[in-house]
């Protein structure tokens, strides 16, 4: 078996893997993948319960590693990737395809407390509640609201382990949703969403800007980088300070559509 803390260092040398470097500690339920387990020179990491994953290390091992991916997760999201493994990126099926994520120093002192404690301000018919069991199931319940448990493997795991706000409505029904997605060292690494009929109306903002206030409360780090133009906007008015764009290759098993593999990983 693979000693994951022979891993670390290759991963520890790339600010953006600091989810990886997670997943080698323990801290998250992974899968990993090394040319050799006494003297690692390459590995992949792989989320258990997404197909979030980072490789890194030697490129000449890619093609052999990434062949371990198939057959046990809908898709998968490599994140940050060595540039000398992307040709083995783009081969793994006609499918895949390089996106792009945008980066943040994730410096707790680039916030503003004032400004986050206005942006916090729950608009008229809603109300910002802890996640528990209830609004769990409502999130795992939905699409738009999946992510919702993070990497936490159980809702009890996540109540134990974990951190959550969101904002209901007036029945009770959840609205939006920030979490803590992956807790690791000093930081949290942020997830939010928003149901769609009610995107535009700050509830994103509103529920982030909360979760970072208790997260700083708590002398955590709340991490952030984005997969969209969206999100991108979305931090910076939280107070994130935008460093750089990095790809993610996104693998996609032969003969599915994204959208296809995507209706996969939810369980439809």
């Amino acid at each position: 078996m693979i000693q994951m803390s022979r891993v670390l260092p290759l991963f520890r040398r790339n600010p953006h893997h600091a989810v990886a470097v997670a997943c080698c500690e323990g801290l998250v339920p992974c899968r990993l993948f090394a040319d050799d387990e006494a003297h690692p020179t390459a590995a992949v990491v792989v989320m258990e319960r997404f197909g979030i994953g980072f490789a890194a290390g030697d490129a000449a091992h890619a093609p052999a590693l990434l062949a371990r991916l198939h057959d046990w997760h809908p898709w998968y999201a490599v994140n940050d990737p060595p540039p000398e493994w992307q040709p083995a990126l783009a081969a793994w099926s006609k499918e895949s395809y390089a996106a792009i994520r945008y980066g943040f120093t994730n410096d707790p002192r680039s916030f503003d407390p004032v400004a986050l404690h206005g942006l916090a301000r729950v608009p008229a018919g809603f109300s910002i509640r802890p996640y528990d069991h209830d609004l769990l199931g409502q999130a795992l319940a939905a699409e738009w609201s999946e992510d919702q448990m993070g990497v936490f493997l159980t809702p009890e795991d996540f109540l134990a382990h974990g951190m959550g706000l969101a904002v209901v409505d007036e029945a009770g029904r959840l609205a939006a949703g920030c979490i803590s997605f992956c807790c690791h060292g000093d930081g949290y690494e942020i997830q939010v969403d928003t149901r769609p009929d009610l995107r535009g109306r700050g509830l994103g903002a509103c529920v982030s800007a909360a979760f970072i206030l208790r997260a700083l409360e708590r002398g955590k780090n709340p991490r952030w980088d984005a997969a969209n133009c969206a999100s991108l906007r979305l931090a910076q008015k939280l107070g994130y300070v935008f460093t750089a764009a990095f790809p993610a290759w996104m693998l996609i098993p032969a003969g599915t559509t994204p959208e296809e593999a995507a209706r996969k990983a939810i369980g439809e």
